[in-house]
C-alpha cells in the first residue's frame, strides 16, 4: 500500500517529467510563418514566369575554408538557355560560359578557343556550389521552395522601409533571403551551416526582365 510520502514523490516525478516534455516541445517546435511561405512562393513564381532576364551577381563561396568571389553578368532565356560572363576576378575577366540544348561550352580566359565542358565536373562548376543549369535566380528560388518542406523555421528576420529579410532553417542548414520592396526581387540569398558559418552567398543587382537577346547570344 502506497504511503503518503511515496504518493508525493510519484506525483512530483510525474510533474517534473511532464514539465520536461513541455519545455522540449516548445523549444523544438516548428516556427513556421505561413504568410512568409506564401510570400516566398509568390516571389519564386514571379521570377520563373519571366521568359528572359539578366542581372549582375556577386557570388561568394567557401570551399575548404577558402573564400572565393566572382562577379558575373548572368543572362537567362527560357526554357533553359544561360550565358555567364565573368567581370572579376581579374584573371577570369572576359571568360564566358553558355548552356543551351542541355550542353555547356566555355571560352576560358586562359584558352584561345572554345571547349565543351561537363556542367557537373569540377571545371564546369568552377567556384560555384551549383552546376550552371541550377544556378539561375529562378532555379535558386525553386530550390528554396523545395527546402521549405523540410524547414523547422520560416520567419521574418528583419525589415526596413526598403527591404525585408526572411530566414529559413532546416535540419542541415539555414538561409537568409533579402527581398527588395521596390521590385520584389532578391537582393541577396545567403546560406549557412548549422554552426552559423557561411556556405555561399549571391548578391544581385541590375535585374531586368523580358530582355530581347540576339539569336546567337547563347551560342559560342
Amino acid at each position: 500500500m502506497l504511503t503518503t510520502k511515496k504518493i508525493y514523490i510519484t506525483a512530483l516525478f510525474c510533474f517534473i517529467l511532464s514539465s520536461y516534455f513541455f519545455l522540449i516541445n516548445n523549444c523544438f517546435a516548428k516556427k513556421i510563418d505561413k504568410y512568409v511561405i506564401s510570400e516566398i512562393k509568390k516571389i519564386s513564381e514571379k521570377i520563373n514566369s519571366y521568359q528572359s532576364y539578366k542581372y549582375i551577381v556577386k557570388n561568394i563561396t567557401y570551399k575548404k575554408r577558402r573564400r572565393k568571389e566572382n562577379i558575373l553578368s548572368y543572362n537567362f532565356k527560357a526554357p533553359l538557355n544561360i550565358r555567364i560572363e565573368w567581370l572579376s576576378p581579374k584573371k577570369k575577366r572576359g571568360q564566358i560560359a553558355v548552356y543551351t540544348n542541355g550542353k555547356m561550352k566555355a571560352a576560358p580566359s586562359w584558352l584561345p578557343f572554345v571547349i565543351d565542358i561537363n556542367p557537373d565536373s569540377k571545371l564546369g562548376m568552377d567556384d560555384s556550389n551549383y552546376p550552371i543549369y541550377k544556378s539561375s535566380l529562378g532555379a535558386l528560388m525553386k530550390q528554396i521552395i523545395a527546402d521549405l518542406n523540410k524547414a523547422v523555421e520560416v520567419s521574418v528576420y528583419e525589415e526596413d522601409d526598403n527591404s525585408i529579410t526572411y530566414k529559413i532553417v532546416n535540419d542541415k542548414n539555414s538561409a537568409k533571403i533579402k527581398i527588395s520592396k521596390k521590385n520584389n526581387i532578391p537582393v541577396f540569398i545567403e546560406q549557412f551551416d548549422l554552426k552559423g558559418k557561411m556556405i555561399d552567398g549571391g548578391y544581385f543587382k541590375n535585374f531586368q526582365s523580358d530582355v530581347e537577346f540576339d539569336d546567337d547570344f547563347f551560342n559560342l
